[in-house]
């Protein structure tokens, strides 16, 4: 029996809204330059987001409110997506919406990882434009793979909050893939991309940077890197059982007194950081879909089996039928 292709999402946040937004033509240009026969590529619509939303909940009353929450809101959640000829898929595209117009304290998470699901996304590789706390192990204009995500945003995005009651365990597996970043680093090694120690990302809600004194308490708690989206999408996608990881792109100093964060600062390190990343995706897409390629299987693709629920006698048909979706039993 031949093994189901990964299907992989590419998410290119950049914070600046530098290079992060792909045309059909570039993206089937990048794939047959690597040698990955494309089928064909097309993008979504808001038709598509519908038909998502209707096969996780139905069109009760919560399936009527995330249609009007997708229809009335600001973000129109786009992908473009390339079916690959040996059946394989590659999901593109932005966080923020395009032009870059919605900020993270903005981005509907649960609509967009639950359309990233519904096209059948396995895989995750990401970035994050952030800021390195000093004293930290983040390595300025260098790139890192983050370990741990720590929620200080408190925005709390789940696919959970009209229930059942579930509470999906971030420790084992943690809110990054591990298999996954090491697969993500021999990609990077072979690419002769440096990546930096791996980092421990706190997550605030914005739109504003820190100051001087949160600064000193990430850094009194461990963390590296401060940014605006990691943890939402990781626990997203830990509670879809996708393989996520994110390269963080440290692109300023987090309050470090007379190199604050600006945007002329960021425009200056985020274009040569992104280069690598996508050199270091290319690489991957080229290693995940080779033949000899034996994709990885770890507790990411099962976390809703180990999480504490609601019994199912106590279930409603809409939370049968949304744990079945996360589940890919539809």
């Amino acid at each position: 029996m031949q093994q189901k292709q990964p299907v992989v999402s590419i998410s290119m946040g950049t914070g600046a809204g530098a290079g992060e937004e792909f045309s059909r033509q570039e993206i089937r240009r990048i794939l047959e330059d690597l040698n990955l026969p494309v089928e064909r590529v097309w993008k979504t619509s808001w038709y598509h987001v519908i038909i998502a939303i209707v096969t996780a909940v139905g069109l009760g009353v919560t399936g009527i409110g995330w249609i009007l929450r997708y229809l009335c809101g600001e973000q129109k959640i786009r992908f473009v997506v390339a079916d690959l000829q040996n059946g394989g898929r590659v999901v593109t595209g932005s966080r923020h919406g395009e032009g870059h117009k919605i900020p993270p304290c903005g981005i509907d998470w649960v609509l967009n990882m639950l359309m990233q699901i519904w096209l059948g996304v396995s895989h995750i590789w990401a970035t994050s434009a952030c800021g390195a706390i000093e004293g930290g192990q983040a390595e300025m204009g260098r790139l890192a793979l983050i370990e741990q995500t720590f929620d200080a945003a408190h925005r709390n995005s789940t696919f959970f909050r009209r229930g059942p009651a579930t509470h999906v365990s971030l420790a084992s597996p943690p809110p990054t893939c591990s298999c996954q970043n090491r697969f993500l680093a021999d990609a990077a090694k072979g690419a002769n991309v440096k990546l930096g120690p791996g980092v421990n990302y706190v997550t605030i809600d914005g739109p504003s940077f820190g100051n001087a004194l949160t600064s000193k308490k990430w850094r009194q708690d461990g963390y590296d890197v401060v940014g605006q989206c990691a943890h939402d999408e990781s626990r997203t996608t830990h509670e879809g059982g996708i393989h996520y990881s994110c390269l963080a792109l440290p692109s300023d100093w987090d309050a470090k007194e007379g190199d604050e964060a600006s945007q002329e600062g960021i425009n200056n390190q985020l274009p040569e950081m992104m280069k690598r990343a996508v050199v270091i995706f290319k690489r991957s897409l080229v290693m995940i879909y080779t033949a000899d390629c034996q994709p990885w299987t770890c507790k990411c693709e099962n976390t809703l089996d180990n999480a504490t629920i609601t019994p199912p006698e106590q279930l409603s048909r809409y939370q049968r039928r949304l744990l079945n979706f996360l589940r890919r039993e539809q």
